[in-house]
């Protein structure tokens, strides 16, 4: 049980640092909800909806791809005022 907790947190760290590797620009939660402008209540919800994607490397902390959030950004709707 516990190298399966292992291997899971280290196939999780391989994905992060490959993102990071890649250029993407990782943001904390508290960074993420400023991007956003939106509350940490708020950020949780969408990410328990599956409509945001995380990264959760040590099993404590999440971290978001940026481009993972400018993705989110531009696929949802605005409602125009009349």
């Amino acid at each position: 049980m516990k190298a399966s907790i292992e291997n899971k947190i280290n196939e999780k760290l391989d994905r992060l640092l490959k993102a990071l590797e890649e250029n993407e620009t990782m943001l904390s939660l508290d960074d993420a909800c400023n991007y956003l402008r939106v509350s940490k209540s708020t950020l949780y919800h969408l990410v328990s909806e599956g409509k945001v994607g995380y990264y959760k490397p040590n099993g404590k902390m999440i971290y978001f791809s940026k481009a993972h959030l400018n993705k989110f950004l531009k696929g949802r709707k605005t409602l125009k005022k009349l």
